[in-house]
């Protein structure tokens, strides 16, 4: 069984209580792995572990920090009559400051003190690591402050040559005139809201999340019109629309949100379009956009 020191790794109930209670007021409640380590069949029934860190729960009010620089070893037990999926897990010893490695079944994980490393299918009769399925664990996702970008007034009409959404005013440390919402190269969580007047008669029309590339991207959408929902769906890159669509003549509101993983810093924005010559739409005012980092 693999096992290393909590770090600092003392152990005892003074200093060690100490630095755990430190590492909870710098890193809250959300806990998880920071490295996702990893994995690889090795030979007969053995995984290969790469390097990994987390941040765990101690159950007394504290946290600890642990993980491995270097590769490390489990076993996993052969498939039995029928397919399971078991657990990589960190086992912790607070008070001796020290975990552990070893592969449990998803039971035994509920409720567990320590972190998924991650998981292993298991076909039935499978003999060996190399048959199996190993799934590394997933990064703690931690939602920062969003910076917003917002209209007082309506922008309008969207005709049928894309136009960018002029923003009005933005969070503070946004730069005027507003543009858009400054990113870097990373995960972002995003959000807004449309509000929309429709033009009639009514059409499918677009509004388009803008910015520098992305290498993921998974946004869902829905567009609302009193307590009917016209449109729903979900976009992957930003040359996808999302689509609204209301009564003509109507009003209604579209909202949006999911994750975006840039390749590289840019501006996020947003821009409009009428696919339908003669049946144009504006953005209303209080429509929005936010984004926030993700760690």
């Amino acid at each position: 069984m693999t096992t290393g020191l909590l770090a600092w790794g003392q152990a005892g109930n003074y200093n060690a209580i100490n630095d755990r209670l430190v590492i909870r007021a710098l890193g809250g409640v959300q806990f998880g792995l920071t490295l996702a380590p990893t994995l690889s069949a090795g030979s007969g029934l053995v995984i290969n572990v790469g390097p990994w860190l987390a941040i765990v729960d101690c159950s007394d009010g504290t946290s600890a920090v642990i993980g491995n620089t270097s590769s490390t070893t489990v076993s996993e037990t052969a498939g039995g009559g029928a397919d399971r999926t078991d657990v990589i897990w960190a086992d912790i010893n607070p008070d001796g400051a020290s975990w552990s490695l070893s592969v449990i079944t998803q039971a035994a994980a509920s409720g567990r003190t320590g972190v998924a490393l991650g998981t292993v299918f298991v076909p039935a009769g499978t003999a060996t690591a190399a048959g199996m399925t190993l799934t590394p664990g997933s990064l703690r996702v931690i939602p920062s402050t969003p910076q917003r970008v917002w209209r007082v007034t309506q922008q309008g009409n969207f005709g049928t040559t894309q136009t960018p959404l002029n923003w009005e005013q933005g969070s503070p440390g946004i730069a005027s005139p507003v543009s858009g919402i400054p990113v870097l190269a990373g995960n972002y969580m995003v959000r807004g809201i449309i509000f929309a007047a429709m033009g009639s008669p009514n059409a499918n029309q677009t509004c388009l999340l803008t910015g520098p590339a992305v290498s993921f991207m998974s946004v869902g959408f829905a567009c609302f019109q009193g307590n009917s929902m016209y449109t729903a769906s979900y976009i992957t890159a930003l040359a996808s629309s999302l689509t609204i669509n209301m009564t003509g003549g109507g009003s209604g509101y579209m909202q949006f949100s999911g994750l975006m993983t840039f390749s590289a810093a840019g501006t996020l924005s947003m821009a409009g379009r009428a696919p339908t010559a003669g049946s144009p739409w504006a953005a209303m005012g209080g429509s929005h956009l936010e984004a926030a980092p993700v760690v």
